[in-house]
């Protein structure tokens, strides 16, 4: 897949905006997974108020998305940290990629409801007079096409801030009003000096006192209480052993299991021979319709980019094929490096690959459903060499663990495509699919 980007921050905060230039037009948005409506967003929709007692609360360290400028970057004690030397910008609810699966705590997996949530309120150290604004974006785009905004300044010293989201902003050039349901919001700045934020709610407009909500532990989204296929066939991909994966795509030698974890490092070729996992299916062929939520443990050295060069493509795919042998990508799953596990619903429409298969010349887009003869996650595409490590995989289903399940059909595929007889009986002829290449 091919994708550029390009970012822009412009000298005035009431331009301040990047914007994130993709070849492909994924289709409009709506809630992955709508957030109940409570006393504060961050925690209706993540569990998770934003205090900064954690690092999954912000994304440091990239220049790319989530935190573009700004020096000395950090979460410690509480709070947020940074210096600024001009403009900046943090996104305390990231739209996420335009070109990716919406998982985690993008808003684009939970929209912000701008019709609830009309006040914000932020604790924070700044220098005297900081120039400050807001942006809002009904778009992952986060562009100027899809955006609101207004602007306040800041005082010196500790100051705790509420600010009314009125319907129109403040910001003559951003046009869009602060109502529906919102993907985005952005803190943007100009200005020289230090920055500490201790806490940042987004509240409903009814009146009542605001202050910090303390944070607890993270929701823990490993699907342990869902019916797994490969659990449910009896052999998890638990990384216990070398049968969960039976196939390794352009890996350096040496890769390993142990530990429950799968380590290993890409080529790293400048080339799209990206690294692959091809997993065992004890079961015969995945059902799609039934098994529709994939999660898994990952973690990698070094800096995050999404970037389609060396050092960058740090994020997974999943390619599946279906029975008449066709091979099938999904969207991008962005790793970001302050979390380990990941979740996305692989039936999602925005699931579904849009444009032209890297290397293969063919168009796909094809939905997650039906039967899944072959199942591979590509850890990265990174174009320069890259370790990382994969632990628990899960495709599970909405039912509880335990659910009972169909046995294996006696002329199911199995993982590499051959044919599995049933016992005492001979296999008929032509009736499965012709073996698909996996290893490309």
């Amino acid at each position: 897949m091919k994708f550029t980007f390009r970012r822009s921050i412009a000298v005035s905060i009431f331009a301040a905006c990047s914007a994130l230039a993709v070849t492909i037009a994924p289709p409009t948005l709506n809630a992955e997974t709508p957030s109940t409506l409570g006393a504060d967003y961050f925690v209706s929709a993540f569990g998770d108020p934003m205090d900064f007692s954690n690092t999954e609360d912000l994304v440091l360290n990239t220049d790319e998305a989530m935190f573009v400028g700004g020096t000395n970057k950090s979460i410690s004690d509480g709070q947020l940290h940074f210096d600024a030397s001009g403009a900046f910008q943090f996104d305390p609810v990231w739209p996420g990629f335009p070109t990716g699966i919406p998982h985690g705590r993008e808003g684009g997996r939970a929209p912000i409801n701008a019709d609830h949530y009309k006040r914000l309120v932020i604790r924070m150290n700044a220098p005297e007079g900081a120039p400050v604004g807001l942006r809002w974006f009904n778009c992952r785009a986060a562009n100027s096409s899809c955006a609101g905004g207004q602007a306040f300044f800041a005082r010196a010293g500790w100051n705790t801030y509420e600010l009314n989201l009125g319907p129109d902003g403040t910001v003559p050039s951003l046009t869009l009003p602060w109502s529906g349901d919102m993907l985005g919001l952005r803190f943007v700045g100009t200005t020289t000096g230090h920055f500490d934020i201790d806490w940042i709610r987004l509240a409903p407009a009814d009146g009542s006192p605001i202050s910090e909500i303390v944070g607890g532990p993270t929701i823990d989204i490993r699907p342990t209480d869902k019916l797994d296929y490969a659990t449910a066939y009896g052999n998890p991909w638990d990384m216990d052993s070398a049968t969960d994966v039976i196939e390794r795509v352009n890996l350096q030698p040496g890769s390993t299991i142990a530990n429950n974890v799968f380590s290993g490092c890409s080529l790293g070729t400048n080339t799209t021979k990206f690294p692959g996992l091809v997993f065992n299916l004890p079961g015969g062929p995945i059902d799609a319709d039934r098994f529709t939520t994939l999660t898994f443990e990952y973690s990698y050295p070094g800096s995050f980019s999404a970037r389609p060069v060396p050092g960058g493509g740090q994020f997974a795919r999943v390619f599946w094929y279906s029975p008449d042998g066709k091979r099938h990508p999904t969207m991008a799953i962005h790793l970001y490096p302050n979390e380990n596990v990941v979740q996305v619903k692989l039936n999602s429409p925005y699931a579904e690959f849009q444009g032209i298969e890297p290397g293969k010349g063919v168009a796909t887009g094809a939905p997650w459903k039906g039967k899944v003869t072959h199942f591979r996650i590509n850890p990265n595409d990174d174009r320069a060499p890259r370790c990382f490590t994969i632990g628990r995989v899960w495709l599970t289903s909405d039912e509880p663990t335990g659910t009972p399940v169909p046995p294996p059909s006696q002329l199911a595929l199995n993982t590499s495509g051959s044919k599995k007889p049933a016992a005492k009986k001979p296999a008929p002829k032509k009736t499965t699919p012709k073996k698909a290449s996996v290893n490309k």
